[in-house]
């Protein structure tokens, strides 16, 4: 999953597309996955990806209130929440 996302960064309507219709299934997705790197790196590739479409998300709220609750959610580390913060930090620039 994490190769397939990489490989959309530039593709702004498959960003949209995949993020707008699977947000919930890859935001538990992070949560399964049992390597911390792995998942981190799973959190990054999806906060690049709104970022890159980020305009066209916008609309979205279930999927960035889904995303702010990883801070939240006892099952996130450190690292993890760190990165949802720069999203939001981010998209305030």
């Amino acid at each position: 999953m994490l190769l397939i996302l990489q490989n959309l960064q530039l593709e702004s309507k498959a960003i949209v597309d995949l993020i707008g219709n699977n947000y919930e299934t890859m935001i538990e997705q992070i949560f399964e996955i049992k390597d911390r790197d792995r998942r981190v790196s799973l959190v990054k590739v999806l906060i690049n990806l709104v970022l890159e479409a980020s305009e066209q998300l916008s609309s979205n709220q279930m999927l960035f209130t889904r995303l702010f609750d990883i801070c939240k959610d006892e099952r996130s580390d450190e690292s993890m929440i760190e990165n949802v913060l720069w999203l939001a930090t981010s998209l305030c620039e």
